[in-house]
């Protein structure tokens, strides 16, 4: 999730915590439909659940958090959503019982309000237990409404993200059990191919059941971002031992910094390179994107050289650098092309997007042609 669409609110326990501007959608949402049942009253209670109810998602995400800095790992921030919250850890371990305790954290806290809010109202006889005085209850604005709903939240909270839909906490307690006996690889692998139907049957449930479509969004999120998880996992499996050098594209159209946009952007037009590459001798590189090119274009005259527009790097990479160290802080940055040296010389770039395609080139190599491969031989029935 891009910081340009987050809004920082404050820190808890030194994590910064940020709200995603869409999240502005759901508060107005909750007021529109509070404002129609009952006017200025409505509108201010039906915001006040939904700002308590994420007060419980943000403990859930610290759940997550204050678990992984007991093992050394940090958490860059807590982000909320209008579909729940994503704690973004520096890393998730490798160890499957690391993995285990971090991810149970965050719907143990949900089953640890649960039990601060349901026992004393059990004890005191205030949970309702028949159909009228559950109505009479939700119908009012009280406290006891309050700490009712937050109870069913809570408990529906941590009922939902224990099903095994990976990359919800359910699903990653499941690849941690496999990961037990299984390659950390294999079992995201296993983990992931069981949550695509079951992320499928509660997206159509969502929409031809109660027709809930955030629901329904939340599933198909799920579904592509645990597809996506998987593949980053096998990208840093397949390149763990490679070096930043070898998944390097060398071939790169290079051209010196005083040329011209005009200049550039005829060489785009013929020889349409993916990037081209701001050179000026002795300094560090600049890669220019065709995005970058037409942004330019548009915001400066066309004599402008290219050196005036082309971004500063954010980091210079080594050719002997370990690519699986480096993986998941190439990840967090903001750029997809990143300038590879040797020493002091330009060696090539780095492309994000071209990795899967590599993974592909180097399972193809891995694998034997047809005729190599033992034939398999059937035993009759006997």
């Amino acid at each position: 999730m891009g910081r340009a669409w987050s809004i920082p609110l404050f820190r808890v326990f030194g994590i910064r915590l940020e709200m995603h501007i869409t999240f502005i959608l759901i508060l107005a949402y909750a007021a529109w439909m509070g404002s129609g049942h009952d006017g200025a009253r409505g509108a201010a209670w039906s915001v006040l659940l939904v700002a308590l109810l994420f007060v419980c998602v943000v403990l859930h995400e610290l759940g997550h958090s204050l678990t992984a800095r007991l093992y050394g790992i940090p958490t860059h921030r807590i982000l909320l959503l209008p579909i729940g919250g994503m704690a973004q850890l520096a890393e998730m371990p490798r160890e499957p019982w690391r993995e285990f305790f971090i991810t149970a954290a965050g719907p143990a806290v949900n089953v640890v309000i649960v039990l601060l809010i349901g026992v004393p109202l059990w004890t005191a006889g205030l949970v309702p237990t028949t159909e009228q005085e559950v109505l009479a209850v939700f119908q009012d604005y009280t406290p006891l409404a309050l700490a009712l709903t937050l109870l069913v939240y809570n408990v529906i909270m941590a009922g939902f993200n224990l099903i095994p839909v990976f990359p919800m906490d359910g699903g990653r307690i499941f690849r941690s059990l496999l990961a037990m006996r299984l390659s950390y690889l294999h079992a995201t692998r296993v983990a992931a191919w069981v949550a695509k139907p079951l992320a499928a049957a509660g997206a159509l449930y969502a929409l031809l059941g109660p027709g809930h479509i955030l629901l329904a969004l939340l599933f198909a999120f799920i579904y592509i971002a645990g597809d996506m998880e998987y593949r980053m996992v096998e990208r840093q499996e397949r390149f763990r031992d490679q070096v930043i050098g070898d998944l390097t594209a060398r071939f790169v159209r290079t051209v010196p910094g005083h040329l011209s946009i005009d200049d550039a952007l005829w060489l785009m037009q013929h020889e349409q390179p993916r990037e081209i590459v701001v050179h000026n001798g002795g300094g560090p590189v600049r890669i220019l994107t065709p995005g970058d090119l037409r942004r330019a274009a548009r915001e400066r005259p066309r004599s402008t050289p290219l050196e005036a527009v082309a971004p500063q790097p954010s980091i210079h990479l080594q050719a002997g650098w370990p690519f699986g160290v480096l993986s998941k802080e190439l990840a967090r940055r903001k750029e997809d092309r990143f300038a590879v040296y040797n020493g002091s010389d330009f060696l090539g770039i780095l492309r994000c997007d071209d990795l899967e395609r590599a993974a592909a080139w180097e399972r193809l190599r891995a694998t034997p042609p047809e005729t190599e491969r033992p034939r398999r031989r059937w035993m009759p029935w006997g």
